[in-house]
């Protein structure tokens, strides 16, 4: 039988998913913007798409990309011992391959809600024509 994870575990995890998703939507927010102001600047071809999951911009990819590894690498250092379910996961999130919710299904949870906010946020600052 395994053992519950003990509450320390629990309140961790729980505090770095909040932590790693802010965090993560800044990152991504920040790289878009810049990868749009540097085409408002005549630095970086219009051929670019700043919005796209692959903008064809190294610099923006690298930064979205570590973005995302770094969203998931947190989540599973602070969750690996904790079962999601236990704090309400899945609620809101899809769980596509069933019970239990697992730390995949979290990381592509927040990578989707966030990429969505920070797509709205950058939609704001840089409307389309």
């Amino acid at each position: 039988a395994s053992e519950l994870p003990h509450p320390k575990d629990r309140f961790r995890c729980r505090e770095t998913i909040g932590r790693a998703g802010r965090i993560f939507l800044n990152s991504i927010q920040l790289a878009r913007q810049k990868c749009m102001k540097r085409q408002l600047k005549g630095q970086l071809s219009l051929t670019i798409d700043c919005r796209a999951a692959q903008t064809g911009d190294k610099r923006t990819d690298d930064q979205l990309s570590r973005a995302e590894t770094k969203l998931h690498n947190t989540l599973e250092k602070a969750c690996q011992n904790v079962l999601l379910g236990g704090l309400g996961f899945p609620g809101a999130c899809s769980d596509l391959d069933g019970p239990p919710f697992s730390i995949e299904n979290l990381h592509t949870c927040l990578r989707d809600i966030n990429n969505e906010k920070a797509a709205d946020l950058v939609d704001t600052e840089f409307p389309l024509p």
